[in-house]
């Protein structure tokens, strides 16, 4: 049975809005979904809360050239960020937790 490829990201507030027009420059989180020998299974993107647009967009653009790509978008908020930890949910970590044994 083939392992299940996940992909935990940060939406990259400047790069990942693109250019004029939005495809014309390179963004980092859609090249992941454009990599032909690289099948992610499911993908989760963490953003602020202020920039719920560009992750909905992103997510938008992600699943034109990954459409198999299950994509999760995830708020991460700055204040509950502390010293070595990213502040992710109970259920984000319970997931991180279930990969490790895999």
């Amino acid at each position: 049975m083939k392992k299940k490829i996940v992909v935990l990201g940060f939406l990259g507030t400047n790069l990942d809005q693109g250019g004029k027009p939005r495809w014309g420059r390179w963004r980092p989180t859609i090249s992941l979904g454009q990599q032909d020998d690289l099948l992610v299974d499911r993908f989760e993107l963490f953003y602020e809360k202020n920039f719920l647009d560009l992750a909905q967009l992103v997510q938008k653009d992600f699943q034109q050239v990954s459409p198999e790509t299950e994509l999760i978008n995830r708020i991460q908020s700055p204040r509950s960020c502390t010293k070595g930890s990213l502040g992710f949910s109970d259920s984000l970590q319970r997931d991180l937790r279930q990969f490790k044994r895999l």
